[in-house]
């Protein structure tokens, strides 16, 4: 775990890893992502904001060839 100052607010940012995740096997789809609106799951934004999610769509993952980044990356 890391933890960074951000001194423009006097937060910490804390970076990290996932050791374990426990869902129900019906929360999974079939590309074994999370389906989040099956879960229940609520959004937030800002401090006070409660969203219901609602999938627009599902894209390609981007996939990046070595060979085709810049020197200075």
């Amino acid at each position: 775990m890391e933890q960074h100052l951000i001194e423009a607010n006097n937060t910490m940012l804390l970076v990290g890893s996932i050791q374990e995740i426990r869902l129900r096997e019906e929360l999974l789809g079939t590309d074994g992502s999370l389906d989040i609106e099956k879960a229940g799951t609520v959004a937030i934004s800002a401090l006070d904001g409660y969203h219901k999610t609602e999938v627009l769509d599902k894209l390609d993952y981007v996939r990046v060839d070595p060979k085709d980044r810049r020197a200075d990356q």
